[in-house]
């Protein structure tokens, strides 16, 4: 059955059967952004490939030796990408060679689908690549690593990943794919550092090989420019469609697109059975280190600081001597600032940084007055600090707790207690045993200071990630 569908039905197979797997919904989201282009080439493996690359360089340095040979290798390699075309995407759209699909079985196309998916997903490729600058100082090592690391997470996905039903993807690695197992952990960055120093690699049957390198170029090892989408040759129709750079406004919304596509993804594996398909790299991308002390502190500014203003009656009364009348200035000092640390278990261990952070910034915006409280299954103890405290804060503090996590005692508490701050910042791991509804009512800025726990987002307020 599968020997009679043509190149186009094989890939909106392989789509539909990647996304019924729970390892793979991941990615549901990503494979309808941008295109998908078939383009009508023939194909070669890559011994195939070589020999005819290393003849062509050989002719061509025969009729001119004065040619350099890594310009020349550049320049051939550039047409034979067009010849003998794989798959590459800019970012957005995705093109695949007729001649590569039809030579693969339906686990190699399901195998270069995620590949190229990857690209997509990990920046790997164009305008918006968080690796260009590995780009700039080589590109076919760059298009390289960046290949070493993909390819070993679909070999562990084809070894550990078993389809359900015969419905479902067991995607793998073509033939001449480069595989490198002690790359296993490492990030592209790392790679690249190592191929840079030893200039060689491995291929799929485990062979070393030297990497003759020009300066600039394409990724002449997967047969497809991931750097610069431009390079390639431009066509018309027939899925030679021209494989454009992405405009810089094109490049900021499809990042936008992708971001916004993984997470949805990642929302559909969370229902589904799998929890698989959650590489390193990816997760780095979706929840990036941040210096959350320094959005903590901006945060704090932003609400508590005074609101500083000029006012006539009285005027300054230092210039009305010399007869100049100014307004004098004068500093509106505004509410409370709420401070809720979360004293479980998991929490007070940690609790020293956070506070130590707390008292410096509050040293700094100089709040009318902090309410402390501390919670966990309810409010354990409540400390209240006016202005000239503050600087006391950390050392005369006295938690109290270890219970469990029910962050709706918190609204409950203020309001009992007439309390109604500028601001609500809450120190917690995120494990909550209750919904956050009742923090609706508060009428104040609310702010989660969530302590190593990257999947929580709290709907009310705004959430910042601490990874301790």
């Amino acid at each position: 059955m599968y020997d009679a569908l043509d190149v186009e039905q094989r890939v909106q197979r392989a789509h539909m059967r990647l996304m019924r797997h729970p390892w793979f919904r991941l990615y549901s989201g990503l494979f309808m952004v941008g295109e998908i282009y078939i383009k009508d080439t023939p194909y070669k493996q890559d011994k195939e490939y070589d020999e005819e690359l290393a003849k062509r360089v050989a002719e061509a340095l025969t009729k001119d030796p004065s040619q350099d040979r890594h310009s020349i290798v550049d320049s051939i390699s550039t047409q034979m990408q067009q010849q003998y075309f794989r798959a590459m995407t800019n970012g957005r759209d995705v093109w695949y060679g007729r001649g590569f699909i039809e030579s693969c079985t339906e686990g190699e196309v399901e195998g270069a689908i995620i590949h190229e998916n990857k690209h997509k997903a990990y920046r790997h490729a164009g305008k918006f690549s968080i690796y260009r600058h590995l780009y700039d100082i080589n590109a076919q090592l760059a298009g390289m690593a960046m290949d070493y690391v993909i390819n070993l997470e679909i070999d562990k996905y084809s070894k550990t990943v078993k389809p359900t039903d015969e419905t479902c993807a067991h995607p793998v690695l073509v033939k001449d794919a480069l595989l490198d197992y002690r790359f296993e952990g490492m990030d592209t960055t790392q790679v690249f550092k190592i191929l840079m120093n030893e200039g060689k690699g491995k291929d799929g049957d485990g062979n070393d090989f030297q990497v003759d390198v020009p300066d600039t170029g394409a990724c002449l090892t997967c047969k497809c420019s991931h750097a610069e989408g431009d390079e390639a040759e431009d066509g018309e129709g027939n899925g030679d469609e021209a494989f454009t750079q992405l405009s810089d406004e094109e490049a900021n919304a499809v990042a936008k697109e992708i971001d916004q596509a993984l997470r949805e993804g990642m929302m559909l594996q969370q229902r589904g059975t799998g929890a698989g398909g959650m590489s390193k790299e990816l997760g780095d991308l979706l929840h990036p280190k941040v210096p959350w002390n320094e959005i903590l502190r901006d945060e704090v500014k932003e609400v508590m600081a005074g609101r500083d203003d000029l006012r006539w009656n009285p005027c300054n009364r230092r210039y009305v001597p010399m007869d100049i009348y100014l307004p004098s200035a004068f500093s509106e000092r505004i509410g409370p600032l709420c401070i809720a640390p979360d004293v479980s278990g998991s929490c007070i261990d940690e609790l020293p940084v956070f506070m130590t952070e707390v008292q410096m910034i509050c040293t700094e915006v100089r709040p009318s007055k902090i309410e402390l409280i501390y919670w966990d299954s309810e409010v354990e103890r409540h400390e209240t600090y006016e202005t000239e405290q503050v600087e006391q804060l950390v050392d005369s503090t006295a938690p109290v707790g270890g219970g469990g996590t029910t962050a709706n005692c918190i609204p409950s508490y203020l309001k009992d207690k007439h309390i109604c701050p500028e601001m609500l910042i809450i120190f917690t791991d995120g494990y909550i045993e209750s919904d956050l509804e009742a923090f609706e009512s508060l009428g104040c800025k609310v702010l989660w200071c969530v302590l190593n726990n990257p999947d929580f987002e709290s709907p009310i307020g705004k959430t910042i990630h601490i990874d301790i």
